[in-house]
């Protein structure tokens, strides 16, 4: 391993403490969370990299270096692709828009070409970096040649290596090849966790198979202590449990149910038109509705948010300490998946009353959230209620309508005007072929 003789070639620390310096407002900028000042950053020291003698590089292949030779420019970029592919990162990065996610995907292909250039080895968490952003992408087959990569070179792969890119199968569509990869990852002796258990509910259900998401929903209600009397109608016996096809002893334990196993099976409900059972589960989630857990029943209605916010505005301590207890306090995700579907199939009125009720858990809605009640198809269904929520989000929320929600309304405003400007024509036209 090269190390620093001191005394060589140290007339050249003005160049080295600027290479220095770019990594360190690299790595600033990186923890400010702004992509667009770390590749600024990035690419002053790539341009300098490009600069350097072409010597430089076979210098640093000796046993013993100079100051100047250790901070070099193409010393640096190792490290300094490292922290850039963090700083791309899109995970719990849920705000950005497409063209965002197209600008940091190119960003994240040229870093991986100086990588490959470079001959660095990708590590475990940087290939997740690259499997998200691609994923986010939808770019299914630079994702899989990344997977390919892995095999290739060598690394290691991991609970999480294998989440992202069964996560990537599920983006894709195909959900044989995602079962494939669960029975993979078992024969591996990989043992799961909490993410794991999301995917597979969310693949049982995209499948169709509501029995078998339930049942892996049990499973992880029954694998800790925590939740093992309270599973309710969701029963989880040797016989039922398909989490693995051969389940062992060592899978329990691992990891109970939380609040987002909640919202995979919120979301299973949502994408099979089961909106009742997903309000029931709702409530049952919350600790108010428990009688009505089980899905396969319609005894019980479904508690409406009004009627949620009252129960827990009443007893609003020991209904909080039992969720928190369970691990299963609402966030952000369990909010939007209720709004998500509830104005997928057009109930726009009762979407609204879970941005209200939102404010008991301490959760500010943001531009999201009515994201998903104002879109394309709503508001042409019914315009001026989607231009109720947009003047809301001003007047109650203080959320400024972003420029994209702005042109939806705004083509949809045309659309309307259109298509009433045509029924007018045609009940004039009727009311003279009477004449």
């Amino acid at each position: 391993m090269a190390r620093y003789v001191p005394g060589a070639h140290d007339d050249a620390l003005h160049l080295t403490g600027s290479n220095q310096r770019l990594v360190t407002m690299l790595e600033r900028s990186t923890r400010n969370r702004s992509p667009s000042d770390s590749w600024r950053w990035y690419q002053a020291l790539s341009a300098r990299h490009s600069r350097e003698p072409s010597s430089t590089d076979h210098q640093v292949m000796n046993a013993v270096v100079s100051r100047a030779e250790a901070n070099s420019a193409r010393l640096q970029m190792s490290r300094a692709n490292a922290i850039m592919l963090d700083a791309l990162d899109v995970k719990h990065q849920h705000g950005l828009t497409m063209e965002q996610v197209d600008e940091r995907c190119a960003m994240g292909r040229k870093v991986l070409d100086r990588m490959t250039q470079a001959g660095d080895v990708l590590s475990s968490a940087q290939i997740n970096c690259l499997l998200r952003l691609f994923v986010a992408n939808r770019d299914i087959m630079a994702a899989t040649q990344i997977w390919q990569y892995m095999a290739l070179s060598g690394v290691s792969r991991d609970v999480t290596n294998y989440n992202s890119f069964i996560l990537c199968q599920l983006v894709a569509k195909e959900y044989d090849q995602a079962f494939a990869l669960v029975g993979e990852m078992r024969a591996s002796g990989i043992p799961p966790n909490s993410f794991t258990q999301c995917l597979i509910i969310r693949l049982h259900g995209l499948t169709g198979d509501l029995q078998a998401a339930r049942r892996v929903f049990a499973f992880a209600c029954t694998s800790t202590s925590t939740w093992a009397d309270e599973t309710d109608g969701y029963s989880a016996n040797d016989d039922s449990v398909v989490y693995w096809e051969t389940p062992k002893g060592d899978d329990f334990g691992l990891c109970g149910a939380t609040v987002y196993t909640f919202n995979a099976m919120l979301d299973v409900f949502g994408m099979n038109g089961l909106v009742d059972d997903m309000q029931r589960f709702l409530g049952y989630m919350l600790g108010l509705d428990t009688a009505g857990a089980d899905a396969s029943s319609s005894s019980s209605s479904p508690l409406r948010p009004d009627a949620i916010a009252q129960m827990l505005l009443q007893d609003e301590k020991s209904s909080l300490r039992r969720i928190r207890h369970r691990r299963t306090a609402p966030n952000m995700d369990t909010f939007h998946t209720m709004i998500k579907w509830l104005a997928e199939y057009w109930d726009l009125e009762k979407a609204e009353q879970y941005v209200k009720l939102m404010h008991v858990y301490g959760i500010a809605p943001d531009f999201r959230t009515f994201r998903l009640m104002i879109t394309e198809t709503t508001a042409l269904r019914d315009f001026n209620k989607c231009s109720d929520l947009a003047r809301s989000m001003t007047a109650d929320y203080n959320i400024e309508v972003p420029r994209g929600l702005a042109k939806v309304l705004e083509a949809a405003g045309k659309k309307v005007a259109e298509m009433e400007e045509s029924i007018r024509i045609s009940e004039n036209q009727s009311t003279f072929s009477f004449q």
